[in-house]
């Protein structure tokens, strides 16, 4: 009989902070820090952040991300912030 030893277990958190979503999508954690200050001015994007707008979960950000920069979101980010990007 064989018995194995678990060196290590990961557990990808529920809720992501700014270095942590950093690792996970492969970014700079300035660009996520723009990318969760973009979705603060959004209401529809701020309802899925917490702890005030400092954590915010995986799936959202991965759809985000798919979100941002088609002309919906360009239309979207003007009539939420009055500018254009």
């Amino acid at each position: 009989m064989e018995v194995y030893t678990v060196e290590k277990v990961s557990i990808a958190p529920i809720l992501l902070n700014d270095e942590t979503a950093a690792l996970a999508f492969s970014l700079r954690p300035d660009e996520v820090g723009t990318i969760r200050r973009e979705m603060q001015k959004m209401p529809r994007w701020y309802s899925q952040l917490y702890n005030y707008g400092k954590l915010m979960k995986a799936e959202a950000l991965e759809r985000y991300l798919a979100y941002r920069g088609t002309e919906e979101w360009k239309k979207e980010y003007k009539k939420a912030t009055g500018k254009t990007k």
